[in-house]
């Protein structure tokens, strides 16, 4: 085998992930007062998005956080409408998506509209 010959791809493993989404939001909350206490995870119900989700799941658990929605969604479902409304009844304060580019694109077009609809909570 001759390294990069073909195709090669490094990708992050959920744990590293994981651990960069959480500092993320614990430098927000430090340098910014985000004030992010409650976290939404969508994920694709696969190998893939069940690992992610239930290593986030567990980091979270060490964490002030609160997971307030756990949303899986299969990979071929055209329509999100229904995982993103049970991730914005929740009023998460971040969500974590374990998705394809195409999915995390109609899961935010489905979060901006709401977001135009309805006036963010205050506080």
């Amino acid at each position: 085998y001759s390294i990069a010959t073909n195709f090669n791809r490094i990708a992050s493993t959920d744990i590293m992930e994981t651990t960069l989404f959480l500092d993320y939001i614990n430098q927000l909350n430090l340098t910014t007062d985000a004030k992010i206490k409650k976290v939404a995870i969508a994920y694709i119900d696969n190998e893939y998005g069940n690992h992610a989700a239930k290593t986030l799941e567990g980091e979270i658990a060490n964490t002030e956080l609160e997971i307030v929605a756990l949303i899986p969604y299969q990979s071929n479902d055209e329509n999100l409408t229904e995982p993103a409304s049970k991730m914005i009844i929740n009023e998460p304060d971040a969500i974590f998506q374990v998705s394809t580019n195409q999915d995390l694109i109609a899961f935010s077009s489905l979060l901006i509209t709401n977001r135009k609809s309805r006036p963010l909570p205050s506080g």
